[in-house]
């Protein structure tokens, strides 16, 4: 049996193996069945794939016009991550984020993945925002740096966190992405009020993560 990391499971074997324990796991356990799926783009077939564990994810993927003037297809393969398709030389990125390390174990001492449901690209910030949540727990929306779509982010912000890093207010408990406006990345937080985050502090809090 393997251990490995799958922090940044990216353009590796490391992904194909996550695949294999992802459908040994959950698959023979009947939880969700597998679903094939395709894109086709100029009128012919260039795609196809299997979406393991459907829960709610048949309309999580999408073509997107990235701000460097290609087109991208963004879509899941599994409950946790993503997966990014260039259309036009057809090179592409898969990220699973931490959480599995050994198979047939869930591990949560280093962190459930965060489940992304649905996503909303804005090409005048280059940023990702997803609405998701960790299994079973409130909704949040997480901000992604996407200037270079190929490459695996370096950190999924979570805007709860960063707009009340203390959890001290119970409106937060619920955060739902609402539009980009300008500058700003604008959620629903509690009974529908507003909040906006500006996608320059957002873009700070991922470079000090990162160094």
């Amino acid at each position: 049996m393997y251990e490995v990391d799958f922090d940044n499971a990216c353009l590796t074997g490391e992904f194909d193996k996550y695949k294999s324990y992802y459908e040994e796991i959950f698959l023979k356990g009947d939880i969700k069945e597998q679903e094939e799926k395709e894109i086709s783009y100029g009128g012919n077939e260039v795609h196809s794939w299997f979406l393991y564990d459907n829960q709610d994810f048949l309309t999580f993927s999408d073509v997107i016009v990235h701000s460097d003037g290609e087109k991208y297809f963004i879509y899941k393969e599994c409950l946790y991550g993503y997966s990014v398709l260039r259309l036009g030389d057809m090179a592409s990125m898969h990220y699973v984020p931490r959480g599995f390390v050994t198979p047939g174990e869930i591990t949560m001492a280093i962190g459930e993945s965060f489940i992304m449901t649905d996503f909303y690209y804005s090409a005048e910030n280059d940023m990702l925002a997803a609405n998701g949540c960790f299994w079973a727990c409130p909704s949040d929306v997480v901000a992604i740096d996407f200037k270079n779509p190929l490459e695996e982010p370096k950190m999924m912000l979570s805007i709860h966190e960063f707009m009340d890093p203390e959890y001290a207010n119970d409106e937060w408990d619920d955060v739902i992405f609402k539009s980009w406006e300008d500058n700003s990345l604008v959620v629903n937080v509690g009974d529908e009020q507003e909040a906006k985050c500006f996608t320059e502090n957002l873009r700070i809090r991922i470079r000090e993560f990162v160094n």
